[in-house]
């Protein structure tokens, strides 16, 4: 039965990141102090009894915190949906073993088809790493998601990253979702607007996603997020606050463990928007 949660929830694993990716609006996230995994699991039943259905692990890198695997096995064992987002650093075939049973789909970054421009925005050694992923994550049933952050700097290289993609999932259930950049944590505070090198205007970008869509009509799944993600998403932090985003500011809607905390209003917009999103997909596909 439906409760006052939306649909999903993104859970902040840990802020903690084995990256400093420059388009990354996951930095500078609001303090909190360190549940441990009871905690993690207690949050997870209180979903799952308000009738979440889906869970999205992110973070931060959520491959970093060790009792992730646990997490996940308590999700899957409440029957609920899981959503693993990694930057794929930390992705060998021992790890994998470890969370992939636990995991419905995996969200993966990949900015570029050519090696150095995307380690230049993601970090040194990234774009091998995601290549290696997309050989281990073969051997599993898992969705896959590669997510694009699409700027001023890539805008022309989609056709090159679909071929890319097209030959590194063949056989997979591959999905790419290109996401607009947005102002918000790291690129917020390093940068003013009119200067930042990553900025593009959302017409620009819904240029490129219309080209990358028609150029692999029928062979590539591909969806795109909104102008702004304000109200888009259930942030819930370790300590288990809950927070949205409006503009390039986080703001708190309560904790899961204080019910009369909860903006229940809050909860209903951001459910709406996350059913609008999943309606796009849908038609995507």
């Amino acid at each position: 039965m439906k409760g006052v949660f939306p649909e999903s929830v993104d859970f902040i694993v840990t802020d903690k990141c084995n990256l400093h990716c420059k388009v990354c609006w996951g930095s500078e996230m609001p303090c909190y102090e360190e549940p441990g995994i009871i905690g993690r699991k207690d949050m997870i039943d209180i979903f799952y009894f308000d009738g979440v259905e889906k869970t999205v692990f992110t973070g931060g890198e959520p491959m970093v915190e060790e009792s992730l695997p646990g997490i996940l096995k308590h999700a899957k064992y409440r029957n609920m949906g899981t959503l693993l987002f990694t930057n794929c650093m930390l992705m060998d075939r021992k790890r994998a073993d470890r969370i992939m049973p636990y995991v419905d789909a995996i969200s993966i970054s990949l900015d570029d088809h050519i090696e150095h421009l995307n380690d230049s925005a993601r970090g040194n050694g990234h774009f091998r790493k995601v290549m290696h992923a997309l050989d281990i994550l073969k051997k599993y049933s898992s969705k896959v998601q590669v997510l694009t952050v699409v700027t001023s700097e890539n805008r022309y290289s989609l056709r090159g990253i679909g071929n890319l993609l097209l030959e590194k999932t063949e056989g997979m259930d591959f999905g790419w979702k290109l996401n607009y950049y947005t102002r918000i944590g790291r690129s917020a505070k390093e940068t003013h607007a009119e200067s930042d090198p990553f900025y593009l205007e959302y017409s620009r970008f819904m240029e490129a996603v219309n080209d990358a869509e028609n150029h692999f009509s029928g062979k590539i799944r591909i969806n795109h997020s909104p102008p702004n993600h304000d109200y888009g998403y259930l942030f819930v932090f370790p300590d288990g606050n809950l927070y949205t985003t409006k503009k390039s500011e986080y703001i708190c809607l309560g904790n899961v463990f204080d019910s009369r905390s909860w903006d229940k209003g809050a909860f209903r917009k951001i459910d709406r928007n996350i059913a609008e999103r999943n309606s796009r997909w849908r038609d995507a596909k």
